[in-house]
């Protein structure tokens, strides 16, 4: 399990996200959109509640929301128009403090997102069983750099892992958890690419493309394709699917 190659994808941060209560599509009034927004839903065979708009956009202003998941309910401007008419607030700080930490705690994990929430998230606790799971992690599909920091930075978790006797064999993994974490790398095409091949989990032609477009060489991937062309490819996973929708919003502006 040697010859680790980790590609590091950088953490995606939205653009300032629009501070008035007003900006709905030209020619229409909150209300209208509002209105509109209910019909979309429907149509899509989601209800749109107050209390749902805001959970979306909470989560659009922090971890982002995928733009399949918001068509479900209307779209963005559906969405943002009855989060609007409800006096929603576009200020991380008004989004509830259980929520702002776990939705913080997700942008760290994942490593996407708005890292700006990140600087009010509760510094967390270093363990030894979670110092075990970073390095793990680190060791296959990688660990964001701000969710390392969290816990002291690399060197303190690496000081905890290697105290308690870690290996950094990935042999030395649990099975289920080694499988898991393959899972993720093939179907990201971010991490450790040995760990798929080993695990005989395949690559899919859109996490290949995916790795081009992070600028992993042709050689490369033609050898990966290769190792893996007899094994089930796992689903691809697109991390950054939600930002269409910030982009969407950005351009309507």
């Amino acid at each position: 399990m040697s010859n680790i190659q980790a590609l590091q994808v950088a953490g995606y941060t939205p653009g300032a996200v629009d501070t008035s209560s007003s900006a709905t599509s030209i020619g229409q009034d909150s209300g209208f959109s509002h209105t509109m927004g209910q019909i979309s839903a429907a149509s899509s065979g989601n209800s749109l509640t107050p209390p749902l708009a805001q959970t979306l956009m909470y989560r659009s202003m922090t971890t982002g929301v995928p733009t399949a998941e918001l068509e479900q309910y209307g779209g963005y401007s559906a969405v943002k128009a009855m989060f609007d008419a409800n006096g929603g607030s576009y200020s991380l700080d008004a989004i509830p403090v259980a929520q702002r930490h776990q939705l913080a705690q997700q942008v760290a994990s994942t490593g996407v997102g708005n890292s700006a929430i990140l600087l009010g998230a509760a510094p967390a606790t270093l363990t030894p069983s979670a110092a075990q799971s970073l390095m793990q992690r680190s060791m296959t599909t990688g660990v964001p750099k701000s969710e390392m920091d969290q816990y002291g930075g690399y060197e303190a978790v690496k000081a905890m892992f290697d105290a308690g006797a870690g290996s950094y064999s990935v042999e030395a993994i649990p099975a289920e958890e080694r499988k898991a974490l393959a899972q993720q790398v093939a179907s990201t095409g971010v991490g450790n690419m040995s760990l798929a091949v080993a695990e005989q989990i395949g690559l899919s032609s859109t996490t290949l493309a995916a790795m081009a477009n992070n600028g992993i060489d042709q050689t490369t991937l033609n050898k990966l394709a290769q190792q893996t062309s007899t094994f089930e490819p796992a689903p691809f996973v697109d991390s950054y699917s939600y930002i269409s929708t910030f982009m969407s919003a950005i351009e309507s502006k």
